[in-house]
């Protein structure tokens, strides 16, 4: 049986029949119907619709408005097969829905492209291609956060997979070789500490066991400037999870200017002539054609050079290239196409004497460019045809009136050699509030902290 409290608020209490009523329900119900059912059975008054479901270890509490129900606790633990459940936090009234299939993400894609803030890696087009070509042994664990009204004002767009020593690790979608920057947890600008709390809660309280398990919590290469990440970390600290950060990679930003000649103006005396000589040649030589992908033939067109460019260009240089892997190229084809739908990508190459010489593959927002993938024709590196497309794409984006040219993540020389600014990125490891993965996390963050003696050593003793 379950264990009710129920606190007077003012001159309100519960009659005696919704008491019976609510010991009855706290039985059967799952946690998160329960609030609805008492709406559709009468048993609340219809104004009563800030309810909320709240659990506490294996407990839960229902948190209803004062005006009929202060205050229910039940000892009934979450069944396993609970995905959904209340929570009420900051005054504000959310229900997470944990999505755990194909279907459910796809029935996602009107409403989330409202919490990326026009950043499109992390849009549906790029993330819903991501999963499908790289969800294979992998659990879907996207968590769905909607207010009172039904709206969907955030989510935390995870994934789960079992390792054999860390347990099911959390990680965000696009995780892995396809290098998706800039991913966070997404909400709306007024729900952001909300949005992240409702989350905190739902993976602490689900931690214990059963469907939803979780043992890390992964958040590799995240932006340090982020604001979400920092607000579901702390949260979940809050709640008994372990946090450890650590610094990553950098990403590159190079910013632009209104006008093309501020930019030259911008650069040094070396530089600046380059551009211009690299200019030149693009808009006035009849040996050099610069096309860009405007339908999806030229997008196929595009993506064929792309392939091609790219994987001859790697192989050169003893590497496999990102092409070898089927499962890559199946997905940037489809993530292509519908980027492209939605004006947020563009494919663009350069001909020297008729034949591809390099080729770049752009993802768009109204502020920024960013760079994500390229090839170039290794017979033809003299000719430095990635520069010349690069400083086309530079004056485009300025006659855009965009703001930043991002080169993305990675410490490669020639970023710095651009003029780009280098933007830290962080890298947060969070263990499940339970003694076995905090216990694994003390031994890792030991280990980690071994690792970096010992390279500090060698580096000192002249031996790196």
């Amino acid at each position: 049986m379950a264990r009710l409290v129920f606190p007077l608020v003012g001159l309100n209490a519960l009659s005696s029949g919704q008491t019976r009523y609510l010991e009855r329900e706290t039985q059967r119900l799952p946690v998160a119907s329960l609030a609805n059912t008492m709406l559709q059975d009468n048993v609340l008054p219809a104004a009563d619709t800030s309810v909320a479901v709240l659990q506490h270890g294996n407990k839960c509490d229902a948190i209803a408005s004062p005006s009929c129900l202060h205050r229910v606790v039940c000892d009934r633990e979450l069944k396993a097969e609970e995905t959904s459940f209340l929570v009420h936090v900051r005054g504000n009234t959310m229900q997470v829905t944990r999505v755990s299939t194909t279907e459910g993400l796809y029935q996602l894609q009107d409403d989330w492209n409202c919490l990326t803030r026009g950043v499109p890696f992390r849009s549906w087009q790029w993330l819903f291609p991501w999963w499908k070509h790289f969800g294979t042994d992998r659990d879907l664990y996207v968590l769905a956060v909607r207010d009172d009204a039904d709206v969907l004002v955030g989510a935390a767009p995870l994934f789960r997979e079992y390792h054999p020593t860390q347990g099911h690790v959390l990680r965000l979608l696009g995780s892995g070789r396809v290098c998706t920057d800039y991913m966070t947890i997404l909400a709306t600008n007024e729900h952001q500490e909300a949005v992240a709390e409702a989350i905190a809660d739902w993976l602490s309280r689900v931690a214990h066991g059963g469907e939803q398990q979780w043992e890390v919590l992964e958040l590799d290469e995240v932006s340090a400037t982020d604001a979400m990440i920092p607000l579901l970390v702390t949260a979940l600290a809050e709640r008994g999870c372990t946090p450890h950060r650590r610094p990553g990679m950098n990403c590159w930003r190079l910013p632009l200017a209104d006008r093309w000649e501020d930019f030259l103006k911008s650069r040094s005396h070396n530089r600046r002539s380059h551009l211009r000589k690299w200019d030149r040649i693009v808009s006035e030589s009849p040996t050099a054609d610069l096309h860009i992908a405007t339908n999806q033939e030229d997008l196929q067109r595009g993506l064929e050079i792309l392939v091609d460019l790219h994987q001859r260009r790697r192989q050169s240089l003893g590497e496999p290239g990102c092409f070898s892997s089927p499962p890559f190229t199946r997905f940037l084809h489809e993530a292509a196409a519908e980027l492209l739908k939605t004006g947020n990508l563009e494919v663009s190459w350069l001909e020297l004497d008729g034949k591809p010489a390099a080729v770049d593959f752009n993802l768009l927002d109204d502020d920024n460019v960013y760079t994500y993938q390229s090839g170039m024709d290794p017979e033809v590196l003299s000719q430095s045809p990635g520069n010349l497309l690069t400083t086309a794409e530079l004056k485009r984006a300025i006659e855009q009136q965009r703001h930043t040219y991002d080169l993305l993540r990675g410490d490669e020389p020639y970023k710095a050699h651009w003029g780009a600014a280098s933007h830290a990125l962080l890298t947060y490891r969070i263990a499940a509030n339970r003694l076995g993965p905090q216990v694994r996390q003390g031994v890792w963050a030991a280990g980690l902290a071994v690792k970096g003696w010992v390279k500090g050593g060698l580096t000192l003793a002249g031996m790196r």
